[in-house]
């Protein structure tokens, strides 16, 4: 695994693991199958910028250097937890000392799109797909998810686990099950830990985290109903003002349209593995009716709901 990602400003999750595990989709038709990666980079730094169409976690598991986040530049420490969404710019850069150690974990869309329910049904999901990424790229919020001192040892241990089963063939079918599989529980795991740990973030932060947390969460259970600011504030137990604000500023966006993403979301993942008709997904996803459902997918995905069913299905 000494191989190197290309220095290129963009790739694909199929070019990671060409670069990385030296899989071809051209000469190997299993590879298709694939649908996350897992290794560690260590021994060749910088790690120059670049962004790719595919989540991926990054966990220090040793040593220290700088984490380059489009224009933000962040210095990361044992333990610091990074949550890269597709089409991010980042990089590394280790200290002198060149000891940095990073376990990244590669998901791709598919993978997103399959087990991302179960995800979403863990307390900690909305920390470490939605805030976390947000977090990282303010660097006037000085909260950064961490994995605390006293529990490094056991994910440690966990991530050598891991590491030690994706020697494995990752072409077999029940191989990339089992991996699967395992990558979902130790993301579940690492989440709920984050959102246990969010009560020790600093205070001089200036933002209620724990109180938007419980706003996001409230949203992400009850999207398929009528959720009014009103709602939200006596969730977080905030003034309109401060909700809005706050919100605004952790998620780059207002309750509404964060309500509007989730609405849209489920409904895309509705549409992809269900046979439902577009007024029964409206319905299900808190839609007014079918024709509000299509005036706003059209919107924000620039096609109708079933264009999109088809551009899935045709795929």
């Amino acid at each position: 695994m000494s191989a190197v990602v290309p220095s290129k400003s963009f790739y694909t999750f199929e070019q990671a693991l060409d670069a990385r595990f030296r899989i071809s989709c051209e000469n190997n038709k299993n590879s298709e199958n694939i649908l996350s990666a897992v290794y560690i980079h260590k021994d060749d730094f910088p790690l120059l910028k670049h962004s790719h169409n595919f989540y991926e976690i990054n966990i220090i598991i040793n040593g220290s250097g700088m984490h380059f986040i489009e224009d933000n530049r962040l210095p990361t420490q044992t333990g610091d937890v990074f949550v890269i969404p597709p089409n991010l710019a980042h990089g590394y850069s280790e200290d002198k000392e060149g000891t940095l150690e990073i376990l990244h974990i590669l998901l791709s869309e598919r993978f997103m799109r399959e087990y991302g329910g179960m995800l979403r049904g863990t307390s900690g999901y909305s920390l470490l797909f939605n805030v976390e990424p947000q977090l990282r790229k303010n660097v006037n919020v000085k909260l950064f998810a961490a994995i605390d001192k006293s529990e490094f040892v056991f994910y440690l241990h966990e991530f050598n686990k891991l590491i030690s089963f994706c020697r494995g063939d990752m072409t077999t079918g029940e191989y990339e099950t089992n991996k699967n599989a395992k990558i979902l529980n130790l993301l579940c795991d690492l989440a709920s830990t984050l959102t246990a740990n969010t009560n020790a973030l600093p205070k001089e932060s200036a933002l209620n985290v724990a109180e938007l947390l419980r706003v996001i969460a409230y949203i992400d259970e009850n999207y398929a109903e009528n959720i009014t600011l009103a709602d939200l504030c006596a969730v977080s137990n905030m003034s309109r003002s401060s909700l809005l604000n706050q919100f605004s500023r952790l998620y780059n966006c207002s309750p509404s349209v964060y309500l509007l993403n989730t609405r849209l979301e489920n409904a895309c993942k509705m549409l992809e593995q269900s046979q439902y008709s577009i007024a029964q997904i409206a319905q299900d996803c808190g839609f007014y009716d079918s024709s509000h459902f299509s005036k706003m997918f059209c919107k924000v995905k620039k096609m109708l709901p079933k264009e999109y069913r088809h551009s899935i299905k045709t795929h």
